[in-house]
């Protein structure tokens, strides 16, 4: 399954395009862009992330309609109310029933968050509660066998999680939830595999640009409908792009092995994000073997108390 899906699909008429709240940052792609994700090999994606109600109800409701007529399965989506529950994506494989559940959680001091987007239109990211994911999860285990959650969550370019992510854990473990994958950090953190479950806080940027130039992020720097090239924007961002941003350019895939007992093994391949200066592209560079989650090699394993140490130390609230 895939992890992760462009917030936003299309550029909308104008009149959409208004400023939401404390919102600077909006993202949006082409609706042709789907066919990438197909063709890349994934067959699901989430859509509960901090820029799906970027250009309101409008917006996320194109973006599922440009996915479904794609054949491309999604999750993560609620209408109505913002503490409406959604409705899971369920697969089955090999006689196995895996539900997959989508929340978006993000917090930031200085920014509008996922709730405060949702709750101005009538469907947009599901948000994570307590009592929303406890509604969720248990309606959703009497009718699979694996349930995995898929969150967008934490502080950007933190290396290790906040308390509030730890607690989030610690619930949505307690609830009978056996994947957990977290995205939002824009870096790579921590992850543990302990009794037939595993949680990824988060796995890095994997395709996304390793910054933002003051104009914007590729493709428009280059030029496309409606733009013009701007050899000043170019610079600044080719400089990024092939610049000291190590910890912005690495990420994992993630690969996970499920039987009715839960999480079997858990491995990750990583992968580096690289630029084409030819091209004009970024592109991902894989490393050469897998590494077995919690193995000898595995650096990025901790167990949960570990994380709660350092959250504790480090006082990321």
């Amino acid at each position: 399954m895939s992890p992760w899906c462009s917030s936003v699909i299309f550029p909308l008429p104008p009149e959409v395009y208004k400023y939401k709240g404390r919102k600077r940052v909006v993202l949006d792609s082409s609706p042709e862009s789907v066919s990438s994700l197909s063709f890349a090999g994934f067959n699901a994606v989430t859509v509960a992330n901090n820029h799906f109600n970027d250009f309101g109800g409008v917006g996320s409701n194109f973006t599922i309609s440009v996915l479904r007529d794609a054949g491309m399965k999604y999750f993560g989506v609620s209408y109505g109310p913002y503490d409406s529950s959604q409705i899971p994506l369920v697969e089955k494989r090999k006689g196995l029933k895996i539900g997959f559940l989508g929340y978006c959680d993000m917090f930031s001091p200085h920014k509008t968050n996922c709730t405060e987007m949702r709750m101005m239109f009538n469907s947009g990211p599901a948000i994570y509660r307590e009592d929303i994911a406890k509604r969720d999860v248990t309606s959703l285990k009497s009718k699979v066998d694996v349930v995995v959650v898929y969150i967008h969550w934490g502080r950007e370019l933190l290396l290790n999680p906040a308390p509030y992510q730890l607690h989030i854990t610690q619930h949505l473990v307690s609830l009978g939830v056996h994947v957990i994958i977290g995205s939002h950090s824009h870096v790579l953190q921590q992850h543990f595999y302990h009794d037939n479950k595993v949680v990824a806080i988060s796995l890095g940027n994997f395709l996304f640009p390793p910054g933002r130039t003051a104009g914007g992020n590729n493709p428009i720097i280059y030029g496309g409908p409606g733009t013009t090239p701007n050899k000043q924007r170019i610079a600044a961002y080719e400089k990024l792009a092939l610049g000291d941003t190590e910890f912005l350019k690495m990420s994992q895939l993630f690969r996970v092995k499920v039987s009715k007992n839960g999480v079997e093994h858990a491995d990750y391949l990583p992968v580096k994000l690289g630029f084409d200066s030819v091209k004009k592209n970024i592109h991902l560079k894989p490393a050469r073997k897998w590494i077995a989650v919690c193995s000898d090699e595995d650096e990025l394993c901790q167990s949960m108390e570990s994380l709660e140490r350092a959250a504790r130390i480090h006082k990321y609230v």
